[in-house]
């Protein structure tokens, strides 16, 4: 009698088991239908600002900030209509290329590299990346400039790089255009897991691969890239096949093992995140929020990126708050200061209202041309980048 009540017990968590789990997997089902099937109709207004009418001079926070004053009154107001399916048939494809090995782990594409992105049957972008034989992205137009005596450097992820644009869009080819007393070089990397930049770095001998002695490195920060460090279901559920950085006893920030090696069990449960409409409907992400120690080592990983950049002859180096996702930059702030990093702030910058069409690629979210464009002639306002550094770094 006793072991058929344990029976009972046994065969009603199973049904109740399977009953939940059937439950779960129909609301998964209804929330993609909905989702695919629904027309969002978001009614936006932009104030839109006189580009020239924007700032002629720099503001000084502190010993480290930079944080260039916000734009004047607006000069006219937008209306923008948006219609967003977002769960509409996305199709990425990319023509395979030829891959430099930087480390056991990490490989930088060269040659052309065609990507086209399609949603819901339309073509999104179909564009071509020209890679050199370091990895880099082309910029048209450096390899062009003579008697060059600086490089600019700039580091960060596939905003940087030029997701979804041509060689001439990219915010490394406009910084190029309006400063020709620079030249240029784009070490952006798609995709990026932030170690991956230091690594990249550390390779590094100087010429025939940045032939001037001095200049400026700038490394362009957004909040994810903080997110990834930390391994979130929504950036491991895409990048378990990149390596995993940690620090070493003797400070040094390593990859040794890809995420997928390090962390199997997390990996497997962030792809089954990944599949999941439901839970990316309500946005469920976790861990949620970066700790104290997430921020310190991102602290540390770009203090060691600026150690690097010191070796290659940079007298400057700056992490940039970006435009658009630099939410999180007034906690990391006090964290870089006390590692001795400058830094300067575009994070309120709105860039969307300093454009005559859009400042991201839609169904995409990476930066258009014409923002590019908008950024660049920021950033070159502030002279001093593009010069000797007048004071010991």
């Amino acid at each position: 009698m006793h072991q058929s009540n344990i029976s009972r017990k046994y065969l009603s968590f199973l049904i109740g088991s399977i009953f939940a789990l059937v439950i779960l997997v129909l609301a998964d089902l209804l929330t993609r239908v909905y989702l695919v099937y629904r027309d969002l109709e978001l009614i936006e207004i932009q104030h839109v600002y006189r580009p020239d009418a924007i700032r002629e001079h720099e503001e000084r926070l502190g010993e480290f900030g930079i944080l260039p004053p916000t734009p004047l009154q607006y000069v006219e107001e937008r209306v923008a209509l948006f219609n967003w399916r977002p769960f509409s048939g996305r199709e990425y494809s990319e023509s395979s290329t030829e891959r430099l090995s930087i480390t056991p782990l990490f490989a930088r594409p060269i040659g052309i590299v065609q990507a086209k992105l399609k949603v819901g049957g339309k073509v999104i972008f179909d564009v071509s990346y020209t890679m050199d034989n370091f990895g880099r992205r082309i910029i048209p137009g450096e390899n062009n400039k003579n008697n060059v005596e600086r490089f600019l450097i700039l580091l960060g992820d596939s905003h940087i790089f030029g997701e979804g644009i041509e060689d001439n869009e990219t915010l490394s080819y406009f910084l190029g255009k309006n400063n020709p007393s620079v030249r240029v070089y784009n070490y952006g990397i798609r995709g990026l897991i932030p170690g991956q930049t230091l690594d990249w770095l550390k390779i590094i001998k100087g010429p025939p691969e940045i032939s001037e002695k001095r200049g400026t490195v700038l490394y362009f920060w957004a909040d994810y890239l903080i997110h990834r460090n930390m391994l979130t279901l929504a950036e491991a559920s895409w990048s378990s096949r990149r390596p995993y950085y940690f620090e070493r006893e003797d400070g040094e920030i390593v990859a040794e093992k890809r995420i997928c090696d390090a962390w199997p069990t997390w990996s497997l449960l962030a792809k089954a995140y990944s599949k999941s409409a439901l839970l990316r409907f309500f946005g469920f992400n976790w861990p949620k929020d970066p700790k104290a120690e997430d921020y310190e080592f991102m602290a540390k990983l770009i203090a060691q990126l600026k150690r690097e950049a010191i070796r290659l002859g940079a007298d400057q180096f700056y992490v940039v708050f970006r435009p658009l996702y630099s939410d999180l930059r007034f906690k990391v702030i006090p964290f870089l200061e006390k590692a001795g990093i400058h830094y300067i702030d575009y994070g309120d910058l709105p860039l969307w209202n300093m454009v005559k069409g859009n400042a991201q690629i839609p169904f995409d979210n990476h930066m258009t041309g014409e923002a590019n464009e908008a950024f660049a002639r920021e950033i070159s306002r502030l002279r001093f980048l593009f010069e000797d550094s007048r004071e010991s770094y």
